[in-house]
């Protein structure tokens, strides 16, 4: 059971990613569907609901990142990047603080490849993460959700070590040829 998601101060999702057991409970526990019009609550709503308090008191904190645990064993790491709150959660021990550490910072370099200068102002950064027309928002977020779901893919398969040498790889032949 795993989730990420980015958030501004006012507790609204800007970006998230759940797998199918997440997904499942949240829909088992408070009736949320993933398609609007139905009359029931979108699912990035419930998750706002959900996480606010976390979110509130996470602007209240010093440091910019912290985590926790609950009593029914979800682990919550939180880093906060300007006016955006990283929220990465486990719930299914499969993955330790270390782990969901990685993984907001391999979503925060995704993000920072693919808007460039816009990720230097949290304002910016949620106007493109958020785009007004639900279209394009839904394939914006689909395309980073496909991305985080390779990255998992290729972790649980103690292969994103591929990723480190590719990005190793890249960063020294740009250095040399430039």
């Amino acid at each position: 059971m795993k989730c990420l998601l980015i958030a501004s101060e006012s507790a609204e999702v800007l970006f998230h990613w759940s797998d199918l057991e997440y997904r499942q409970n949240i829909q088992e526990k408070y009736g949320a569907s993933q398609e609007e019009g139905e009359g029931l609550p979108a699912f990035e709503d419930i998750l706002s609901t959900l996480f606010a308090p976390i979110i509130i008191s996470c602007s209240t904190l010093e440091d910019s990142y912290t985590s926790f645990a609950t009593e029914n064993n979800q682990i919550y790491v939180l880093h906060q990047f300007d006016e955006c709150l990283y929220i990465a959660v486990n719930g299914d021990g499969k993955e330790k603080e270390d782990d969901l550490r990685r993984k907001i910072y391999v979503l925060k370099k995704m993000i920072e490849v693919m808007f460039g200068m816009v990720t230097l102002s949290g304002n910016l950064l949620r106007k493109e993460l958020r785009p007004q027309e639900t279209e394009q928002r839904a394939r914006l977020w689909k395309y980073l959700q496909s991305l985080l779901e390779t990255y998992s893919l290729l972790r649980e398969n103690d292969q994103s070590f591929l990723v480190e040498v590719e990005r190793f790889l890249v960063i020294n032949i740009g250095l040399r040829s430039g």
